[in-house]
């Protein structure tokens, strides 16, 4: 038989179907045809689609039942704030959505990175007065940044910038005023300068450029030994961090090219040094082969025994978070940790420089601890927990 029919789609409960009714063409018997309809789910819970079907001569009509199940929810916490020397920060919180939240946010690195500086300070009282101007400018820049402090670290740049036309010999920096330029303290100044200071900020453009020849002098004069010229690339380099169209110039490029041919020449802090640059460039096959490199020779010799912050500092910074070497870089920080109190034993330019390293990591990682529990359920539902450990496998969402 022939016949036109009309199939009518409604339904109830959470189901919703936005299709209208279908008048479809003649359907000749003993065929089947298919109609297009539309189902959409509603709020979590049962639903149900009744599908008519109508001829002149008869009628039929199919029950379909569902359940709607609501998917995990996931939730971005904002924003939090550990003030200086505080160990932690708990809150209960009363998310919508959420059922039995509780989090504990650990300062992390940073945390006591802002607690040790205050006491390390004491230790250069009449000595050193640029490193202290230095690291009093970066860890306010970075607290800043952070939202530890809600404080702009004017103060403390003018303070820099008065050491630095205090320091300034030739086009870098030296030890006592009217001294002569030393490569390694201009390295750490200029380094500090472009990893600490914000994107776009001109506070010392009167130096930066100075300093950018005089390092980039530092790389072609063959008196000065290969540690003080991986030094002045790494510096040269930093920028690149901010900013990632910035090329190297050529005697960089070339520079880098030479160091990594003699790759073995070097020490493991000089290969931590060049890791860094070619991180900064975005070299990938480099940054693998310099790290493999790096986490060979620490997995077999680690570090000479006279090692000491400045050293485990700078690798575990390097090594940056490649989950492969998180476990290196745990003892790394621990071990920079446990020479604490050296630092304030034996002050150097050294022991600021392995501070100022772990600050940095601090900067690029905000490395905030979260532990916790939140229960999260969807209207009364039964609740899903969530890790909210942010590396952990299936871990919630957190920002800082």
């Amino acid at each position: 038989r022939h016949a036109r029919i009309n199939v009518i789609p409604e339904s109830s409960g959470s189901f919703m179907t936005p299709s209208q009714p279908v008048e479809a063409d003649v359907f000749r018997g003993g065929r089947t045809q298919r109609f297009p309809l539309e189902l959409q789910a509603g709020v979590p819970g049962v639903g149900m689609m009744e599908v008519s079907v109508e001829t002149p001569f008869s009628s039929s009509t199919a029950y379909h039942e569902g359940t709607v199940v609501a998917a995990p929810a996931s939730k971005r916490i904002l924003s939090f704030s550990v003030a200086p020397g505080e160990s932690e920060w708990r809150e209960a919180l009363d998310l919508d959505g959420w059922a039995e939240s509780r989090i504990l946010v650990s300062a992390g690195t940073g945390g006591q990175l802002s607690a040790i500086w205050p006491v390390l300070k004491k230790s250069y009282e009449g000595r050193d007065p640029l490193l202290v101007a230095l690291v009093d400018w970066a860890v306010a820049t970075v607290e800043f940044t952070h939202g530890i402090s809600d404080t702009i670290p004017a103060e403390q740049a003018n303070a820099l910038l008065a050491s630095l036309g205090r320091f300034a010999s030739g086009r870098g920096i030296a030890w006592t005023e009217g001294g002569p330029v030393d490569p390694w303290l201009t390295s750490l100044v200029y380094w500090s300068i472009e990893t600490f200071a914000p994107l776009g900020d001109q506070t010392f453009d009167r130096y930066r450029e100075d300093f950018r020849v005089y390092l980039e002098s530092v790389l072609i004069d063959d008196a000065i030994g290969p540690g003080s010229r991986v030094f002045a690339l790494r510096a040269l380099a930093a920028s690149a961090f901010h900013n990632p169209r910035l090329r190297p110039s050529r005697i960089q490029a070339k520079t880098f090219l030479d160091f990594l041919r003699n790759r073995e020449t070097l020490g493991h802090l000089q290969i931590g040094m060049l890791l860094e640059v070619a991180r900064a460039y975005h070299f990938n096959e480099e940054v693998r082969l310099l790290s493999d490199l790096l986490g060979t020779r620490l997995d077999e010799s680690g570090l000479r025994d006279s090692a000491e912050f400045w050293d485990h500092s700078l690798l575990y910074l390097a090594l940056d978070n490649a989950p492969s070497g998180a476990s290196l870089r745990e003892s790394l920080l621990a071990a920079a940790f446990a020479q604490i109190s050296e630092i304030l034993e034996k002050p150097s330019w050294a022991q600021v420089g392995g501070f100022l390293n772990l600050l940095a990591d601090f900067l690029w990682s905000g490395d905030f601890s979260i532990d916790g529990i939140a229960e999260v359920s969807i209207n009364g539902e039964s609740a899903q927990p969530l890790d909210l450990k942010p590396h952990a496998e299936g871990g919630g969402l957190y920002a800082r």
